[in-house]
């Protein structure tokens, strides 16, 4: 924001914003010349603080936008800058078995799973109408296509469809004609590495599936973001599982969610078009750049590091690899220096030499994990969710 979208938004004088910049609740980054930017996020949370001090109502209307939580769940946590799933910390869980890791946020059961690969489940035909088509898409009309089984009362079972379900999903991602050697591996990451091609010619088949299961494991869960939320209130109605993912998928696709990963590649073109990362942020920066700065992150999205470990191991001197690390090192020069679980994504696979919109499809076949796991959840409450819109009377023309 500029200072004076700043000042508007929060009804302050520019005083009063300067002595919230050194206190350090706004952060100010100078993208050329004397000119200053303020952070949305950071601004944003400040009117919510103003809120809670109007009373109930308001409290109850800003905790929809990184307010205050509004249900609550055994699933997940993110507090003191730490992501933690069912009590045990996100980042230690990516040396397990992405399967092992959702059979304990759905089911809070930590055992060794079987091969999801073995499981049961409605397959669909991939035909030409899905060639040619963003991971993301594909997965959305695979989901849709798949027909509506009732929701089974067992949450075991209820599970063991949808564990069903992510494998099809990680064998249908990529081209057709390698689905069927996907559907044959027996967990996700390497149903996924199969169905890329990438297992055909790692040089190091170990550390790619671990990169990739480690990714998996953390996008699956993170808390009441946008699409999890759908699936719950979807889930809330007493919807079949199809139904509750679908909504999910239908969340993700928005540009301001999962839809980040492809801005983040968006920028990446612009760069391996021979403009320079500086440039690049200096004309992006007020719209927006994407990938940088979590809300609920201030010190840093502790989901980054290791995705960008992986990519520097998997394929260092990739040029999309570096085109990642120069904008990465241009949002530091203007202090903006914690990339986001989603630039992570796109450096991985920019390093994989995976096609455009790879990145927001690992995203949401791992994110089907929390979802699953969130639908079970709020089944268990019974209880619709329903909130009220506060109405603002404006007068008739």
């Amino acid at each position: 924001m500029t200072a004076r979208e700043a000042i508007d938004y929060l009804q302050i004088k520019r005083a009063t914003l300067y002595t919230y910049v050194s206190r350090g609740w706004v952060k100010a980054i100078s993208p050329g010349g004397s000119r200053k930017l303020y952070l949305r996020s950071d601004v944003e949370r400040l009117k919510v603080r103003q809120r809670a001090r109007a009373g109930h109502g308001a409290v109850a209307g800003d905790a929809l936008r990184w307010g205050e939580p509004v249900l609550e769940t055994r699933i997940s946590n993110i507090e003191a800058g730490r992501l933690t799933y069912r009590g045990r910390d996100a980042l230690d869980l990516t040396g397990h078995p992405f399967e092992q890791v959702a059979t304990w946020l759905a089911l809070g059961r930590w055992v060794e799973p079987a091969p999801w690969g073995g499981l049961e489940g409605r397959r669909v035909e991939v035909e030409r109408p899905l060639r040619g088509e963003t991971p993301l898409k594909t997965m959305r009309l695979v989901v849709a296509r798949r027909g509506v089984p009732q929701p089974d009362p067992d949450p075991e079972r209820e599970f063991e469809r949808g564990a069903a379900l992510v494998h099809e999903l990680a064998a249908v991602m990529f081209a057709a004609e390698r689905v069927e050697r996907a559907r044959a591996e027996a967990t996700v990451a390497a149903a996924l590495a199969r169905a890329s091609g990438l297992l055909a010619t790692a040089r190091e088949p170990d550390l790619l599936l671990e990169a990739l299961n480690g990714a998996l494991v953390l996008c699956a869960e993170h808390g009441l973001n946008a699409s999890t939320f759908a699936a719950r209130v979807i889930a809330a109605t007493g919807a079949d599982l199809d139904a509750c993912l679908l909504g999910g998928f239908a969340a993700l696709s928005g540009p301001l969610h999962g839809g980040a990963c492809d801005r983040i590649e968006a920028v990446l073109d612009e760069l391996d078009a021979g403009e320079s990362a500086d440039a690049v942020v200096a004309r992006r920066l007020e719209a927006g750049m994407a990938g940088f700065r979590h809300p609920l992150y201030p010190s840093g999205d502790p989901r980054t590091a290791p995705l960008l470990a992986w990519a520097r191991r998997l394929g260092g001197d990739a040029p999309r690899l570096q085109s990642a690390m120069a904008l990465e090192r241009a949002m530091r020069r203007v202090e903006l220096d914690t990339p986001t679980v989603d630039f992570g994504l796109v450096a991985l696979c920019a390093a994989l030499g995976l096609p455009r919109g790879a990145a927001a499809g690992i995203f949401g076949l791992g994110r089907c994990a929390g979802w699953i796991a969130h639908v079970l959840e709020q089944r268990e409450t019974r209880a619709l969710i329903r909130p009220r819109a506060r109405y603002i009377d404006e007068p008739t023309p």
